[in-house]
């Protein structure tokens, strides 16, 4: 380690608390937006590096987990966007096998991810943070860069979603 890196280590002592409080969440948002256990790391090892290296990274927790899964949500919709030029460019390869079908089997309830599946990225992502973190719309927002009054328009429409491509399973909105 030279001189530089035990300076800069020395001037954020809460950086390495922030990250192992936030790791496995973090990890599972990124899982959740990309559905590839190995690009999820790849993608939060990027974010983390990311702001590690930024001056602008926020010290108090719930600004650094805010930007934190900003950043993991600008990486995966990078990813995804590279993904679909690959598709189109990379015709002849065959499509690589379902990594959905290892979470299926963990979760338990197949319906549901098949149905989950059908969201668009930006949907699946407001449904995780809101849903599965159990996040306000105002914290979603602020994760996601978008208002609250979108996130609600969101879960509008995955609950309309589902409800209509599930009709037997019984959904409800939160009101928030």
């Amino acid at each position: 380690m030279n001189k530089e890196d035990t300076l800069a280590a020395a001037d954020r002592p809460w950086f390495e608390a922030h990250v192992r409080s936030l790791a496995r969440p973090a990890f599972q948002f990124s899982l959740m937006l990309t559905q590839n256990p190995a690009i999820a790391e790849e993608i939060l090892q990027d974010a983390l590096t990311q702001l590690w290296a930024s001056a602008s990274t926020p010290s108090e927790a719930t600004e650094f987990r805010r930007y934190l899964y900003r950043v993991v949500a600008s990486r995966a919709t990078d990813y995804h966007r590279r993904q679909a030029v690959a598709r189109r460019i990379q015709f002849w390869r065959p499509a690589p096998a379902d990594p959905m079908a290892e979470i299926d089997r963990r979760a338990g309830d197949e319906q549901m991810g098949r149905l989950l599946r059908r969201l668009s990225p930006r949907e699946r992502q407001v449904a995780y943070l809101y849903y599965f973190e159990d996040q306000s719309a105002d914290e979603v927002g602020r994760a996601l860069g978008i208002k609250p009054a979108t996130v609600r328009v969101f879960l509008h429409r995955v609950v309309t979603k589902l409800r209509r491509l599930g009709p037997t399973l019984e959904l409800k909105e939160q009101a928030t």
